[in-house]
Order: structure tokens, then C-alpha cells, then sequence
């Protein structure tokens, strides 16, 4: 994501923490060997309960398993900002 600018997609996700909405700005952590790192934040296509469903899964997957699509990516790469 960082070297290329990309979305963030489902696949790549491996789980979400907290409550948040559709819209909300959220964090984009991984799990690195000395701990917890944050490398981005940007806005949610989809809410926590929903990214929690899609999280590992292809993006063509998403309409089948919400019934409902906002799009391929959780958080698009227009709507995230690297530090």
C-alpha cells in the first residue's frame, strides 16, 4: 500500500477493531513483529460489522456476502493519507 499507492482491499484485511460507520475515518494498522503499526488513515467504504465479513475474502466476493456492494475496496486510495 505504501509503495504503491493502493487501495486498501478485502483480501488484505485480516480483521477490524471498534465500532465505525460507512464514512468514518478509520486507522490501517498491521501486526509487525515489535508490535502494532499504523501506516495510513482513510475513510471506510463499509462499517466495522461488514469489514469484519469481507476481511480476507476477493472483492468480487463482497456483493454476495452483504447482499449490497459500495465498491471493491474498504478504503479507497483516493480517501487515505500515508504519513
Amino acid at each position: 500500500m505504501r509503495e504503491k499507492g493502493a487501495s486498501l482491499l478485502p483480501g488484505g484485511i485480516t480483521g477490524a477493531e471498534g465500532a465505525f460507520r460507512r464514512g468514518d475515518m478509520v486507522q490501517v494498522c498491521w501486526n509487525a513483529p515489535q508490535g502494532r503499526v499504523c501506516v495510513a488513515r482513510g475513510v471506510s467504504q463499509y462499517a466495522a460489522d461488514d469489514v469484519r465479513r469481507i476481511a480476507g475474502r476477493h472483492s468480487r466476493d463482497i456483493q454476495a456476502l452483504l447482499g449490497y456492494n459500495y465498491g471493491g475496496s474498504v478504503v479507497h486510495r483516493d480517501d487515505l493519507v500515508l504519513p
